[in-house]
């Protein structure tokens, strides 16, 4: 059964109307990110402790992912990668559900002085909302994610009503263009 949400908002972008109720706010040139995040997602299979378990939930990840900018209702994951260290932790961490997509990191490290947190590259996008952090000086977070898939800790939380997943409709290309062409005011 066709999902009707994602009917109803090609029926929109066909007659040109406004998609901004029911689009994440990305701008354009966010697809060649959404792109290398996917990518970075996708490395988790080769991992040799992966469960099958995982690999669904890391598979709905990327059924969501392949939706953007459209949302995915039912899904709710949630994926993080942490490495520590003796003196220092760090954390990757992406996650989508029908309110937003996010990806951050972040950690601590200790001198001997006491341990200091620090937030790497935050990018969170919702619907009626886009925030940025640290983007420009920050780290790769797709680069950053990819060395950690061997070796980092593996943590996925999956609240994802399975029942109200689509796996049949198509991705969210074609919503791309409507972006490009009709600037979010945030």
């Amino acid at each position: 059964m066709p999902n009707q949400f994602f009917e109803l908002a090609r029926e929109k972008l066909y007659a040109c109307e406004d998609l901004s109720d029911v689009l994440f706010w990305f701008d354009y040139s966010d697809g060649e990110y959404i792109y290398q995040v996917t990518e970075a997602v996708k490395r988790l299979f080769t991992r040799k402790d992966l469960t099958p378990k995982k690999a669904f939930s890391i598979s709905k990840l990327l059924l969501g992912l392949s939706r953007l900018p459209f949302t995915t209702p039912g899904l709710d994951v949630r994926i993080s990668l942490s490495n520590r260290y003796p003196t220092e932790a760090v954390f990757y961490a992406v996650g989508l559900n029908k309110h937003e997509f996010i990806t951050e990191s972040g950690g601590y490290m200790d001198l001997g002085y006491g341990a200091d947190s620090f937030s790497g590259p935050t990018f969170e996008v919702g619907i009626g909302f886009r925030f940025l952090d640290n983007i420009i000086f920050g780290p790769d977070w797709p680069a950053m994610f990819i060395e950690h898939v061997e070796d980092g800790e593996l943590e996925i939380n999956d609240y994802s009503k399975d029942s109200e997943l689509d796996w049949d409709h198509d991705d969210g290309s074609e919503f791309w263009d409507w972006i490009r062409d009709n600037e979010f005011r945030v």
